[in-house]
């Protein structure tokens, strides 16, 4: 092996914490103009980052259902739209009963299958 390679250190969190904290140090002893400037910038960045992580997020989210429902249309996948809707009925009667603190009574369920009915075959 060369000795003359460099080997990466790891990074020391407390050297960080110590930069960081000799930068900042305490804001709320300094002025309110300093503590504003570092309130909004710190804001900025935190929004900036977000709408770029966000933007990427729905991007994948969206592109993955878009590339799913093509597949499905072509053929080379096919979705059991009943297991999933059978899935989506079991999640949320559980959504509900935790909220709730009851579970769906036979009723509500006759009654969510009528309105479903019903929505079906109006145009």
């Amino acid at each position: 092996m060369d000795s003359n390679k460099k080997v990466a250190k790891p990074i020391n969190t407390k050297d960080t914490k110590s930069i960081i904290d000799e930068i900042l140090g305490d804001v709320s002893k300094t002025s309110a103009t300093k503590q504003i400037i570092i309130g909004a910038s710190s804001g900025w960045v935190t929004g900036y980052l977000a709408m770029k992580v966000g933007r990427a997020a729905a991007f994948a989210l969206g592109g993955g259902v878009i590339l799913l429902e093509l597949a499905n249309e072509k053929g080379y996948i096919r979705i059991n739209w009943d297991k999933i809707n059978r899935q989506i009925d079991q999640v949320s009667d559980k959504v509900e009963e935790q909220i709730t603190g009851e579970s769906a009574n036979w009723m509500d369920k006759v009654r969510g299958v009528f309105v479903d009915f019903q929505q079906f075959f109006y145009f």
